[in-house]
């Protein structure tokens, strides 16, 4: 009787295991079976509890393109979009934009991202303003931008996400 070669067992019961995984045989192939079954109903049960509502200019955002959204350990929704930063509270969204002159306000109304900090600061990244911190003690923000004379500040002044 010839001898098979080491290998040729494993390969058959891989085989083995494959067809009888298709033919729903092996317990573990069923019960994923089962579970394909029952998750409509469980996907249907949960979907009337699930409720959207549509925010716009009328809430008191300032443009309707939301680029982001993020929600803080207060409950608040933080909205980036193309005409700044809102806060929405669950009934109006009070808007964050730049004011030519102030230096504490948001650097561009182009936003990006937004993410909040273990300190409840928030962090917001900018088209082309850089980076801002929103001191939520006070309101302010930070301005963190791209100068070309100091080599440790940002590398530019377009950002696409804030990560803490």
């Amino acid at each position: 009787m010839a001898h098979l070669p080491a290998a040729l067992p494993g390969l058959a019961l891989s085989v083995l295991l494959v067809v009888c995984g298709l033919a729903g045989l092996l317990p573990e192939a069923q019960a994923q079976n089962d579970l394909e079954d029952r998750l409509p109903d469980a996907i249907a049960n949960e979907a009337p509890s699930l409720r959207f509502e549509h925010l716009g200019i009328e809430h008191g955002l300032m443009q309707g393109s939301v680029v982001d959204i993020m929600q803080d350990r207060q409950g608040f929704l933080w909205i980036s979009t193309l005409g700044g930063l809102h806060r929405y509270d669950g009934h109006t969204a009070e808007a964050y934009t730049s004011i030519p002159f102030d230096t504490t306000s948001l650097s561009h109304d182009n936003v990006r991202s937004v993410t909040e900090a273990e300190n409840g600061d928030l962090w917001v990244g900018t088209s082309n303003g850089g980076l801002n911190r929103l001191d939520r003690a006070t309101g302010r923000f930070t301005h963190y931008r791209h100068d070309p004379d100091d080599p440790s500040s940002l590398s530019d002044d377009r950002t696409t996400h804030t990560l803490m």
